[in-house]
């Protein structure tokens, strides 16, 4: 018991040593940490210079299979010199009938889909994700 109360007796001693030297301006501000969260998460938000998100129709159980299509299709054309203007496409597990494409312009969108039997659902309405 002896031990203990040593160290019990140091440990409060060195706490009070320790706790006694903060000084004010040691203290962390946290009244704008709310703020600068905010201020992260906006400017993960898209810009106006950011490609949009397109939602095409596709003929359903074939969505995966339409984006390999899709690569594939951006492979060639960019081998051959003219590449599609499409940043990416999408299908997201759970949703159905659907691909996304992200490109700034909707021609973009239909000259990537042209030529793809299960995208022809889609060929005339494409919509754009708010």
């Amino acid at each position: 018991t002896f031990i203990s109360i040593t160290y019990r007796s140091v440990a409060l001693m060195l706490s009070r040593k320790k706790y006694a030297e903060i000084d004010d301006r040691d203290v962390i501000d946290t009244s704008n940490y709310a703020k600068n969260e905010e201020v992260k998460q906006q400017s993960q938000l898209p810009g106006v210079k950011d490609p949009r998100l397109w939602r095409v129709k596709c003929r359903a159980g074939e969505e995966q299979a339409t984006v390999i299509k899709l690569m594939r299709k951006s492979i060639n054309l960019r081998i051959n010199g003219d590449p599609l203007q499409i940043k990416s496409v999408v299908c997201p597990v759970g949703v159905k009938e659907c691909v996304y494409i992200e490109a700034y312009k909707q021609s973009h969108v239909k000259s990537a889909i042209d030529g793809i039997k299960a995208l022809n659902v889609g060929k005339w309405n494409q919509t754009m994700v708010p």
